[in-house]
């Protein structure tokens, strides 16, 4: 993209990240290093640790891929284990994320859409959507724009049932920005829209501003500028209470380009030098190639051509530091040093710089650098014909300085064969190295996935044993009950029958055997107490975790929610603690109560996928 131009934003990735981690980098390195130290103390390999490790995860694949890698990994083994499949699921997620950040795209399509599959087995809509919108990333780098826009859409239609209105903030953004990148204005500006509307329904408007800067730029690039104002300014008051540097510096940037296009160089050289401000402030190093290239650009527009060289120099010099691509086109400022060092007088120079931009631009050829290196060559050459004069005249050695020219040549033209030929040699090494590479990962890949579903669905035959087993005794416990049931009524009817004797003997005989029922009966309530132990045993890991998330629950109500986890009905539950079938009901309502579930909510299958975290808060 052209700095004459206009810009154009780019496509978010991972809208975890854009969503729910907006702390300052000195926050972020002290929970993380808190989280760190709460790892190396928490060693028991439970779900606790593996909600742990994928957060871990989450805050280091950018930075560190290999170490986010180390823990989703452990993560995923854990979760395997323990059969929780959920925080199996966030971690291949992660998984895809550390090799998406070492642009390894076919290793995080594979964990992306292992991820997925984990989601949908649950039926967890969150962690699907999530998935999806990664997808849509994966899609949008690799410019297969119908396919990104279909998974985010599908990833919005998640987050709109879930109410969940800052993601499909995100998600109309993101639609927004490839129309926008297909230069499809009119299509972009109606997501873009739709973005904001969403925005209002949310009380977090972090994101705001990204969407007001590309609703800016867009209508910038419709030669709506006044529309364009309108916007940043707009995003100016929403960043009053934020104070937020880095959204500062959008809007700085993109209003300077704005009063540049209309000739208000002034306040365009203002909002730079702000943005300059800014961006030292943070301490950064990447973007302050572009604002000194934009500075110089107004200065030589203004005609201060020693000002605009000085800003064009730091421009290539924080390049070079930087050792990659700039932000726009290198062209551009090779061609603007040049041009201004023509304006100074400094022929050789402003030729060299031109050469340079000739030799990059390769395909481009534009007409205004072909006659500014005509006019810049004439000029050189015309000097270097003096200064040849100058030697000629003092050193009167023409024919040997002829020779020796044509011999320089000659080894810089073999030179030049000799090393595209290792060039070329490498670049050949280097394809078939990436190449390799890439089917190896493949390879280790699909063979962990397959030793995965392997122990998957294992673990899940063990645990359907298990249920089974359970099940098996609840029924038998529920004829148990209805002995013990009959066994009740027939000392009521006894005891009404001794109210009836007249005889004290005959009495204390019955009351004798009363008492020898009685002691049976608390042998039966026994058998009832090692029933329900039983189950404990069972629904260990579960008990654990709602003792982890809701500390407040008694002893009966973690009893009635493993009953409700393993499916049983009202009718059965209530034979099995032994209380009326009501006061089942009355018990379930009194524990979403407690969990702090609406009515409607479904509390088997709530209870089912208890003790995971979501993928956005991890």
């Amino acid at each position: 993209m052209k700095l004459h131009g206009k810009i154009v934003p780019t496509v978010f990735f991972a809208i975890f990240v854009t969503l729910f981690f907006s702390q300052s980098t000195r926050a972020q390195q002290a929970l993380l290093d808190s989280l760190t130290n709460e790892l190396n103390i928490l060693t028991i390999r439970d779900s606790a640790r593996v909600d742990l490790l994928n957060r871990l995860s989450s805050m280091v694949y950018r930075n560190d891929p290999e170490q986010a890698r180390i823990y989703a990994r452990e993560s995923a083994e854990i979760s395997r284990e323990r059969d929780y499949i959920k925080g199996e699921a966030l971690a291949n997620g992660h998984l895809g994320n550390s090799y998406y950040a070492q642009s390894e795209y076919d290793s995080t399509v594979f964990f992306h859409t292992r991820s997925y599959e984990l989601f949908s087995s649950i039926n967890d809509q969150r962690g699907m959507a999530i998935a999806q919108a990664a997808m849509g990333t994966i899609n949008a780098v690799n410019n297969r724009f119908t396919e990104a826009i279909d998974h985010f859409l599908k990833a919005l239609r998640s987050f709109e049932e879930l109410e969940h209105y800052s993601a499909v903030a995100v998600m109309y953004n993101n639609v927004g920005n490839l129309y926008l990148e297909q230069k499809e204005y009119n299509e972009a500006l109606i997501n873009y829209q739709k973005s904001l509307d969403a925005f209002e329904q949310t009380p977090n408007k972090r994101q705001l501003i990204t969407t007001l800067v590309n609703v800016g730029q867009t209508l910038h690039l419709l030669d709506r500028s006044d529309e364009a104002l309108t916007y940043i300014q707009r995003g100016f008051e929403n960043e009053k209470e934020n104070n937020n540097s880095l959204s500062l510096i959008s809007l700085y940037k993109l209003r300077a380009s704005i009063y540049s296009s209309k000739g208000k160089y002034q306040l365009a050289k203002e909002d730079l030098t702000k943005t300059l401000a800014l961006i030292k402030k943070l301490g950064a190093a990447k973007g302050l190639e572009e604002v000194n290239y934009r500075l110089g650009d107004i200065a030589y527009k203004q005609g201060q051509y020693a000002q605009a060289k000085s800003y064009l120099l730091q421009s290539l010099e924080y390049f070079e530091r930087l050792e990659a691509n700039m932000s726009f086109d290198r062209v551009d400022l090779l061609e603007l040093l040049g041009m201004t060092d023509q304006k100074l007088g400094n022929y050789a120079s402003g030729f060299s710089y031109a050469m340079r931009a000739k030799n990059l631009s390769d395909s481009l050829h534009r007409q205004e650098t072909t006659t500014t290196i005509a006019e810049l060559q004439t000029k050189y050459e015309t000097e270097k014909r003096e200064q040849t004069i100058t030697l000629l005249e003092t050193e009167n050695r023409l024919a040997e300085s002829e020779k020796e020219q044509l011999s320089i040549k000659a080894e810089i033209a073999t030179s030049r064969i000799i090393l595209t030929i290792v060039i070329g040699a490498f670049l050949l090494f280097l394809m078939a190295f990436i190449y390799n590479r890439k089917l190896y990962h493949r390879k280790v890949a699909l063979e962990l996935a397959n030793k995965d579903a392997e122990l998957a669905r294992q673990k899940e035959r063990e645990k359907t044993i298990r249920l089974e087993s359970v099940q098996g005794e609840l029924k038998n416990f529920g004829g148990f009950i209805s002995e013990k049931d009959a066994f009740l009524s027939e000392i009521i009817e006894t005891l009404s029958a001794i109210k009836q004797e007249a005889s004290q003997f005959s009495v204390k005989k019955e009351l004798s055997i009363l008492s020898n029922k009685i002691q049976r009966t608390r042998n039966m309530t026994d058998e009832e107490e090692k029933l329900l132990q039983r189950i404990e045993q069972v629904n260990q890991g579960f008990f654990q975790t709602l003792e982890t998330q809701f500390p407040h629950l008694t002893k009966a109500d973690k009893r009635l929610s493993s009953l409700i986890k393993m499916d049983l009905s009202n009718k059965e539950i209530a034979v099995v603690l032994n209380i009326n079938y009501k006061s089942v009901s009355q018990a379930k309502f009194r524990l979403k109560k407690k969990m702090k579930l609406m009515e409607d909510d479904d509390l088997g299958h709530f209870l089912n996928s208890i003790g995971i975290e979501y993928a956005v808060n991890s």
